[in-house]
């Protein structure tokens, strides 16, 4: 993988939705895909290839021994220097209940997508992620077991967590720019490092 090269992680149980996932973003250029099928074969991968530092992470919710939501508490956590707590996580799941919901949302999730996922809606949404400058916050004692949020400020975080509580905000700059440089094919390409 070249220094300028997108890398993205695909964590899914299942083979073909990773590839499904895989082709999807295949039109956003030329992209380094990392495959897992849980969390912690994810978190395995990367603690192994410390120059495997993917710039986003695709996770699905319902997997074993890690699920998705267990996953995205380790990124956030900022205990494993091999991950950037920083990194875009979308989660993928067809578990629309309030609970997977509101669990993925307070781990730290930047966004949530149905499964199955339309190809227009999962390229938009990363493409947003990857483009955007991005507002996280550090709330501390937000639970009765003095647990802390740290995620992105999403409407649901501006609306729950941080109401009445003291917050610490950083911003995460775009991890991509538009170029316009050309690409052989005589395209343009978008993916170059902010």
């Amino acid at each position: 993988m070249s220094a300028n090269q997108l890398s993205i992680l695909v964590v899914d149980d299942e083979h073909s939705m990773r590839r499904l996932i895989i082709g999807m973003l295949r039109s956003l250029g030329n992209i380094d895909f990392i495959e897992a099928p849980d969390g912690s074969g994810a978190l395995q991968r990367l603690h192994l290839d410390r120059t495997c530092r993917p710039d986003l992470a695709i996770v699905d919710l319902h997997m074993e021994p890690m699920n998705g939501v267990q996953f995205g508490r380790e990124v956030r956590s900022g205990e494993r220097p091999e991950l950037d707590r920083f990194m875009p996580l979308i989660l993928i799941t067809g578990d629309q209940s309030r609970e997977a919901i509101t669990s993925a949302l307070a781990c730290g999730f930047d966004d949530i997508l149905p499964k199955p996922c339309p190809p227009n809606l999962i390229v938009e949404r990363t493409k947003r992620l990857l483009f955007s400058e991005r507002p996280f916050t550090h709330v501390r004692g937000i639970d009765a077991h003095g647990g802390d949020y740290f995620g992105p400020v999403t409407k649901w975080v501006r609306e729950t967590i941080i109401p009445g509580r003291e917050h610490k905000l950083h911003t995460r700059p775009p991890i991509l720019r538009p170029s316009t440089k050309s690409e052989p094919s005589g395209g343009v390409s978008w993916l170059q490092r902010a």
